[in-house]
């Protein structure tokens, strides 16, 4: 894969220019820039470019504008005419396929690679952000008689999961509306207004989205990539903790939209690095099943949960019927861990090792024991002509690789693969089941015989309906209505 245009060059100008300007007035040109271009939610016209700026380009400018400490001498302030200017060189730096700790690598592999990196890099911003709300409010809302998110959440942030949820739609509001920087003392009485909170419990809800710059730095340095070529893929620190404290009681939100990662797959980060792996079993073991047998429940699917067969064996995680058609589904509560973003060879097969190459080694084999008659339910028809797979995770990787994920179910013992497998995470799952002309299963059967399985982005195989049938929680529904973003 030739590099040859890689121009480093690019991004040493960019950091050296955003330099000169005070780091106020450069976040808070994004911050109304943002709100000019992002197109799910009510925009304001603080600038007329809607539909000219992407988000990854704005939320690339904020990481620089924060890593990149200013100028000794004095700073001058941002314009719309320097944010060309600099635009115009993010746009024409492409950055490389192959990794400075791959070369040799063949085309083939190098473009996967590609694919998983610049959807990390892009699809985040480019997703409505209700979608998200109601698959973490039903997960960290959980509790049964062996696991309970729901109180494990509130030991470690000391307020219930709503009460975050509601904290993040009106700061949105009230940078929206908002024409100077942003104060937490206006904030607080915006939202003390329309609820019952307090002060001090707000301030501490906030505290968990805030960050000062140093922390921010020293953060960023801890996750970016060991290839500099690569640092347009870097991880955001802005994705976790979008608010940067300024001092007086002002904070800095660039990337507003970010608010609505960090509320919900962001604080997923946040409880699971801060519990462990045991955690991270329980939570895919009981609140992310029990979140998909829910789904399928909503939208009348036939299907069979996970079973013990085979004395002690167990079944896939879920078997869907539908005729002759069986859709074998596994579950992996894996989100994309931050060295994908400038991933190297290494860390991308250990990944799908652990993610979508394990869950499709699990579907091929229990597809084996079903022919050879060894895993059985009296709901299982006796003549079955097609096998899909799911493996399905609760992010999405953007993964698009049936050669490394087939070499890994080679390597677990698995000689033979007849059936298709699709890989997606749990917010593409919602899509196809809520916004699809078709069920899941000639959803998987058009993919399979147009030949798209394997070469295109799930999401892209989606045909939306002009009426969607949304299964959305009202409850959070209604409490968005009140506020000033969807008036």
């Amino acid at each position: 894969m030739n590099d040859a245009r890689v121009d480093i060059g690019l991004l040493d100008q960019i950091e050296k220019k955003l330099r000169r300007f005070s780091l106020k007035s450069k976040l808070e040109f994004l911050r109304k820039l943002h709100h000019s271009t992002y197109p799910f939610l009510k925009s304001k016209k603080f600038f007329n470019v809607k539909g000219q700026v992407w988000g990854h380009e704005i939320a690339y400018l904020a990481l620089v504008s924060t890593k990149e400490t200013e100028w000794s001498y004095k700073t001058q302030e941002f314009s719309f005419k320097d944010f060309k200017s600099i635009l115009r060189l993010y746009r024409n730096y492409s950055a490389p396929f192959v990794h400075q700790n791959d070369p040799g690598l063949p085309n083939e592999k190098a473009i996967k690679h590609f694919t998983v990196r610049m959807g990390l890099q892009q699809f985040p911003y480019q997703r409505h952000p209700l979608t998200g709300f109601y698959r973490y409010q039903f997960l960290f809302n959980y509790e049964n008689d062996r696991f309970s998110v729901k109180r494990k959440f509130k030991q470690y942030f000391g307020h219930e999961y709503n009460e975050f949820l509601i904290v993040a739609i009106w700061l949105y509001a009230y940078s929206l509306n908002t024409k100077s920087h942003c104060n937490s003392e206006e904030l607080s009485e915006l939202i003390i207004s329309d609820t019952n909170f307090k002060k001090d419990q707000i301030k501490h809800i906030l505290s968990f989205f805030t960050t000062n710059r140093d922390d921010f730095q020293k953060n960023y340095l801890k996750t970016k990539s060991d290839d500099t070529r690569m640092r347009v893929y870097d991880f955001n620190p802005y994705l976790s903790k979008p608010l940067l404290d300024y001092g007086d009681g002002s904070f800095l939100f660039p990337m507003p939209f970010m608010i609505f990662i960090a509320v919900t797959e962001g604080m997923y980060h946040q409880i699971s690095s801060y519990y462990g792996n045991q955690f991270k079993s329980l939570f895919g073991k009981y609140a992310f099943e029990d979140y998909i047998e829910h789904l399928l429940d909503l939208h009348s699917y036939n299907f069979i949960k996970e079973f013990k067969f085979n004395k002690g064996d167990d079944s896939p995680d879920f078997i869907l019927i539908k005729g002759d058609h069986l859709i074998l589904m596994e579950l992996k509560s894996r989100v994309p861990i931050m060295k994908l973003r400038t991933t190297d060879n290494l860390n991308y097969v250990e990944e799908l090792k652990k993610s979508y190459g394990a869950a499709v080694t699990q579907c091929l084999k229990k597809e084996a024991f079903i022919k050879q008659g060894k895993l059985k339910h009296d709901k299982i028809p006796k003549n079955i002509k097609r096998y899909s797979h799911i493996a399905l995770t609760l992010e999405d990787n953007n993964v698009v690789d049936s050669g490394t994920i087939e070499k890994i179910a080679n390597d677990k013992g698995v000689s033979q693969i007849e059936s298709f497998y699709h890989t997606m995470g749990a917010s593409t799952l919602e899509l196809i089941l809520e916004q699809d002309q078709r069920d899941l299963f000639s959803f998987c059967l058009d993919r399979e015989e147009n030949e798209t399985t394997y070469s295109h982005y799930v999401d892209a195989d989606i045909k939306k309906k002009n009426v969607i049938k949304t299964t959305r929680d009202r409850e959070v529904y209604e409490r968005l209505k009140t506020t000033e973003i969807f008036k």
